[in-house]
């Protein structure tokens, strides 16, 4: 859960639905190292996610994935850039080695949980073949203008549920006000309901940085 609204409904659906749910927020970068202002407000972010469990009564776990993030998705991200035969998505790599890796591993190994749900829009279809073995498949979103699928394309997704499958997001800020769950409103338009920011990362860096023989701004 990110403290956003698409997570925070994917656990209030699932608990209406009689499952038991916990809440785990996930910490993907190490600011220490930054200068000057930094954009990226986790500790905002996670004060969220823990008063939207407060809201559901359920239980709220944090985890520090920084370093999975930095040695399989951010480092692999520039020198992908480096090498110029490829235009790498962090989002995508992220999704494969540390959301649907690394912290399932943690979810199942460590907290006991048997599935792992987030708030994407894409939807699993398990079918049987004349053989009797189960493929997995992984299908667009019922709303088209919401899906997910292309950051999920290099993921296993044999177990992990896709809580707003056959969500549209109009529907998903109905029960945001219906249930009263907490959000925060855009600091730029305060009409809008808050969304968290994605993963990629490098334009919000706001000073000349150097990684290897690499330099951004």
């Amino acid at each position: 859960m990110s403290g956003g609204i698409d997570s925070s409904v994917t656990a209030l659906l699932l608990k209406e639905q009689g499952f038991d749910v916990v809440g785990v927020f996930m910490r993907n970068w190490d600011f220490s190292d930054e200068k000057g202002k930094s954009e990226c407000t986790y500790t905002r972010d996670r004060k969220d996610m823990e008063d939207v469990c407060r809201t559901l009564d359920i239980p709220a776990v944090f985890v520090d994935f920084s370093k999975n993030y930095w040695n399989e998705v951010f480092m692999p991200f520039l020198q992908a850039y480096q090498s110029g035969l490829e235009t790498p998505n962090p989002d995508v790599y992220c999704n494969r080695y540390v959301k649907f890796k690394a912290f399932k591993h943690y979810v199942n190994d460590k907290l006991g949980i048997e599935d792992l749900a987030t708030g994407h829009y894409a939807r699993i279809k398990h079918i049987t073949t004349e053989e009797g073995k189960t493929e997995v498949n992984l299908l667009t979103a019922a709303d088209p203008t919401k899906d997910q699928t292309y950051f999920l394309a290099l993921t296993n997704v044999s177990r992990p549920r896709s809580g707003l499958s056959h969500c549209f997001s109009y529907f998903v800020g109905r029960f945001i006000e219906e249930y009263s769950l907490p959000y925060r409103r855009s600091d730029k338009e305060t009409s809008q309901r808050n969304s968290k920011r994605e993963i990629t990362f490098i334009k919000y860096f706001n000073k000349k940085r150097k990684y290897g023989n690499m330099f951004y701004w």
